[in-house]
């Protein structure tokens, strides 16, 4: 169950890298759903191991792909990456998606580009 209460708490709230960007997105929506830890690297430790959120993303990413399915028609919650760019997101519902932007903080914004929907599917 998608923790909707704690992800309208953050709509427009600055962006923090390691407390509140796409990682922490997921982490809260997700919680205790999510793995522990993607090729050493936690929740918890990826700003000490990469400097900057697009490093960051990119690995995220690959997590995603391995640990979830694509899907063709999204549910309220499920993960988007917006194609090529390593943006990651959660469905909103009609055709939104909330994401985290450096510049503007959290944000719902309509998907106008290319995206790919993953459910996630991973059972600890």
């Amino acid at each position: 169950m998608i923790n909707v209460k704690e992800l309208n708490k953050i709509v427009d709230k600055p962006y923090k890298y390691g407390k509140l960007d796409c990682l922490q997105l997921l982490r809260i929506a997700y919680g205790d759903k999510l793995p522990k830890s993607y090729k050493g690297v936690s929740l918890y430790n990826y700003t000490e191991k990469f400097d900057n959120p697009q490093e960051a993303s990119k690995l995220l990413v690959e997590a995603i792909v391995d640990y979830c399915e694509q899907v063709k028609h999204p549910r309220f919650g499920d993960i988007i990456i917006v194609d090529k760019v390593d943006l990651i997101g959660l469905y909103a519902g009609n055709n939104h998606m909330l994401t985290a932007f450096i510049d503007k903080g959290i944000k719902v914004i309509p998907i106008i580009f290319p995206v790919t929907y993953w459910r996630l599917v991973y059972n600890g």
